[in-house]
């Protein structure tokens, strides 16, 4: 067995896992650009093009990884109004990421006392993003796109074609709710990606984007941007003001166009050309660095 002397015997056992099972060694290779199925979602990946490079994980760091402590305690989650889904996550895991979860497992609030936190006005679906978010630390949505270089302007999306983007947008304003900027800034990257990829974007989005988030939202920012450098005047015709486009929008727009053309303006389509620019990042550490 000369191919094995220079090797140890765990390297050569996980070596024979992986090809046994059909996996990739992430030694040799760096993040998969291929779409992988996962109870009939389509996983979103986060786009690595434009970005720092990703630390790659070795077979002998991941056998000194220590497994995720998940614990015995359960979470329950009741999404939705009338005939609400049930989620059930572990304590361990969630209560680190999202400080409102935290907030609510407080014994003196009913949710800590019966460790069931229910969310009426929230999405099944959504949620369930976020739920295989904390198992997995990907996204996951219901279509993938093609993966065609982004080339010109935005145009608007069409109506059959809607469905990713308002799940997207919705897990961000859920990632606001649950208090997790580790998953808004994932989401984030995720919506980017899908405007690099399919050079669209759907302008019915607005009025959710700005009712369901605060005022310094890096989600805000990333919509006039997109008005800014890809949008044209067909964007706010006038039967998209009346119900998909707001007046703080409009004003917001505004003032961004009047700095534009005073001259303070990146030289390149700011998501286009940047790594954690629409991040919030965790006392400064970005969770590509934490779930890599």
């Amino acid at each position: 067995m000369p191919q094995y002397r220079a090797i140890s015997f765990e390297e050569l056992r996980l070596n024979d896992c992986i090809s046994n099972r059909g996996l990739r060694s992430l030694a040799n290779e760096g993040p998969s650009t291929q779409p992988s199925q996962h109870n009939k979602l389509v996983e979103a990946h986060i786009p690595t093009i434009g970005f720092n490079a990703w630390p790659i994980t070795s077979p002998r760091t991941l056998l000194s990884l220590r497994p995720p402590e998940y614990g015995t305690s359960i979470i329950i989650f009741e999404v939705g109004k009338e005939r609400p889904e049930r989620f059930a996550l572990h304590e361990n895991l969630i209560t680190p990421r999202s400080d409102f979860v935290r907030m609510a497992l407080s014994k003196e609030w009913k949710e800590g006392q019966e460790r069931t936190i229910p969310l009426p006005e929230d999405d099944a679906d959504v949620f369930r993003a976020y739920h295989l978010w904390i198992y997995h630390n990907r996204i996951f949505s219901d279509k993938r796109t093609d993966t065609t270089p982004f080339q010109g302007s935005l145009t608007t999306i069409a109506q059959e074609d809607g469905t990713e983007y308002p799940l997207l947008i919705q897990a961000y304003i859920l990632g606001e709710k649950l208090l997790d900027t580790h998953f808004k800034d994932a989401v984030i990257d995720c919506i980017i990606d899908k405007l690099r990829t399919t050079r669209t974007f759907d302008v019915r989005l607005t009025n959710l984007i700005y009712d369901n988030t605060p005022e310094k939202s890096p989600l805000r920012r990333l919509l006039q941007d997109v008005y800014i450098w890809s949008g044209n005047a067909a964007w706010l015709d006038e039967e998209l003001l009346g119900e998909y486009v707001n007046a703080e929008f409009v004003l917001d727009l505004g003032k961004r166009h009047m700095a534009f053309w005073g001259g303070h303006r990146p030289e390149k389509v700011p998501y286009l050309d940047c790594s954690c620019g629409y991040h919030e990042h965790v006392k400064g550490v970005c969770y590509r660095a934490v779930y890599s």
